[in-house]
């Protein structure tokens, strides 16, 4: 039902009218190979034994699909981190978004260096925890919940016989590059580790494609004999004809999802008389919202009718405080979002020409790091990004007035670039350090940041210290930047060990054996995540312990909303450490008396 309500299968052949004739004839020769292989099989591949069903024949347009599904695994399709904003700051108001939920923190890892100092506290005025009319059980720890989808899976997920995921984990990607100047042999080094989920078929098959280059002797049939041989390795994504990540010998390209914001919530503005109208400029007459419908088949059973709401800027997704309807606006929904032209990296032989190709294509958004045999690195993303007009897309707007709008897809020179060797563009910046690194954080502040938004950026702790790790290497072979990839250092976690050491006192560990038996096994602190530490998952707990005990208190107004709202995609760990060291008690959960008794009462869990 979640992906349904996004027609992909009816715009997929929108995007097929507009591919290149290379692109077509590409795609066609793929979809003849597939079925010829589906022809030639002894028997059905297990998934269709399992499922009782018979694979139908390969069609263009299901390449185009394969594209859409990586969109949806990869994007944030209904705006739930707008979501998320929206409610924060309709219920605990700009100041609570402001530090809880800050776009640039102190420690974060920017390419271009950029932080931002933490926000004072959220005064009682605005927060008081003592005087929430809400019973003190309400308060008390809940359960860990996952980020939610539009529909609930909940009736499902009941049944099914293994523990929920843990819900600190996530599904986060890495890439980082050196330059020649930093490299034993004066090429460039990239590494690529894309952090995706399990599934049936595995997301990534790897694959070693040759053929013969142009003919040495123009007008000749290239051969193995007068042609140069024309490679590229990699891993493919199963129903794409190409390699998706690796390198032609030239180049080598890695990706990480660039959580840019690809999407914007637009509250709809209803007529008060007939809710079903609404208003937009341009057009004299109110519009009415549209009613579309899937049809789900059910294998030997009755087939499934799903309804949605749509406008002229895209589907109903939500509604707001005032019960007014939230669309989402969102690039997918764009025929014109949507290529193959990222598949012409086969031919690239230099960081420009590669940044160029990433910048006119119809991708997920992505992270693009980039390197070459001269030594040149480069980052950007690829991917189509709006070009707002009006407001920086970061909380709902009204565009009922025609002030607020997209104006097209942004333009290849105005995509931001740090790279070592000049590309055009006009968001460019050298890079002086030689090195590049990507974990899903924030990658770029100032102008550029407000061109690519805030879609939701990963905690800054993993790149932070893969950039440490990069900033000594000289003369640098893959093995170590294999070692980076295998690094296991639990940095970000060695605060939390102190304090839980600080808050098991002598006092404290004499009220208890169990806290002193704690202490002991924590103060011999390995500092990794290796699978025999110990110390490192009582240290990891104990965080988790403290943030269940301090933030759903606060979020308990935005938690009522629903589970579209999830505090656990905010930058949090700026402002709990804040409220640690300032003990406001105005935000301290009424269930304990003093911001000591949380602490201890998370230790005694763990």
């Amino acid at each position: 039902r979640a992906a349904r309500m996004h027609g992909f299968r009816k715009l997929a052949p929108r995007v097929l009218a507009q591919l290149s004739p290379a692109e077509r004839t590409q795609l066609d020769a793929y979809t003849a190979g597939v079925n010829a292989g589906l022809a030639a099989l002894g028997d059905k591949p297990f998934e269709y034994l399992v499922l009782r069903t018979t694979p139908q024949p390969w069609r263009p347009e299901d390449s185009i699909l394969v594209v859409y599904a990586m969109t949806l695994d990869l994007q944030d399709e209904v705006g739930l981190h707008e979501q998320t904003l929206m409610t924060l700051r309709d219920k605990l108001g700009d100041e609570a978004v402001a530090f809880f939920a800050p776009a640039l923190t102190p420690a974060d890892a920017a390419l271009d260096g950029t932080t931002a100092p933490i926000v004072p506290l959220p005064g009682p005025q605005l927060i008081d925890l003592r005087k929430r009319p809400k019973p003190l059980s309400s308060l008390e720890p809940r359960l860990p919940v996952n980020a939610p989808s539009a529909f609930s899976a909940s009736d499902f997920a009941s049944s099914f016989p293994f523990l929920p995921r843990d819900p600190e984990a996530v599904l986060g990607s890495n890439a980082f590059a050196l330059s020649g100047a930093h490299t034993a042999t004066g090429a460039a080094l990239i590494a690529n580790d894309p952090h995706l989920d399990h599934g049936v078929p595995t997301i990534w098959f790897r694959a070693s494609l040759e053929w013969p280059g142009p003919p040495a002797v123009p007008g000749s049939q290239p051969s193995a004999l007068n042609a140069p041989l024309h490679r590229i390795t990699g891993v493919t994504l199963p129903g794409i004809f190409a390699v998706v990540i690796g390198s032609n010998g030239h180049i080598a390209w890695g990706l990480t999802v660039a959580n840019a914001d690809t999407g914007d919530l637009i509250v709809l503005q209803v007529n008060a008389i007939s809710p079903r109208l609404y208003t937009a400029p341009g057009h004299d007459e109110l519009l009415e919202i549209e009613k579309r419908r899937e049809t789900i088949l059910v294998k030997d059973s009755d087939a499934v009718p799903a309804d949605y709401e749509w406008t002229i800027w895209g589907p109903i997704v939500t509604k707001n405080e005032k019960k007014r309807p939230v669309i989402h606006r969102w690039t997918a929904h764009e025929p014109a979002a949507t290529n193959f032209t990222f598949f012409g990296l086969e031919d690239a032989t230099t960081v420009p020409a590669a940044v160029a190709i990433a910048h006119r294509s119809g991708i997920p958004a992505q992270n693009f790091l980039v390197a070459d045999r001269a030594g040149d690195i480069a980052w950007t993303v690829a991917g189509a990004f709006p070009r707002r007009v009006g407001y920086d897309g970061r909380v709902p707007t009204n565009w009922s007035f025609g002030d607020r709008r997209w104006e097209g897809f942004l333009a290849p020179d105005d995509y931001p670039v740090v790279t070592t060797k000049p590309t055009g563009n006009r968001a460019e910046i050298l890079s002086t350090s030689g090195r590049l690194w990507s974990a899903n954080q924030r990658q770029i502040g100032g102008p550029s940041l407000a061109t690519l938004g805030d879609g939701g950026y990963a905690r800054p702790a993993r790149a932070a210290q893969i950039r440490d790790a990069l900033t000594p290497l000289e003369r640098a072979t893959p093995k170590d930047l294999l070692a980076i990839q295998l690094d296991d250092r639990a940095l970000f976690l060695t605060a939390w060990q102190k304090l839980l050491v600080e808050t098991l006192t002598p006092t404290a560990t004499a009220d208890k054996k169990s806290r002193a038996e704690l202490r002991g096994l924590v103060e011999n602190w390995a500092g990794r995540a290796s699978l025999d530490s110990v110390s490192y998952r009582l240290v990891r707990d104990f965080r988790e312990a403290v943030y269940q005990r301090i933030f759903p208190a606060i979020f308990d107004p935005c938690i009522d909303t629903g589970p579209a709202f999830n505090w656990r995609k905010l930058h949090l760990e700026s402002a709990l450490w804040t409220m640690l060291r300032e003990k406001p008690a105005h935000l301290l959960n009424p269930a304990f008396p003093t911001w000591d008794a949380v602490l201890l009462a998370a230790a005694d869990e763990v």
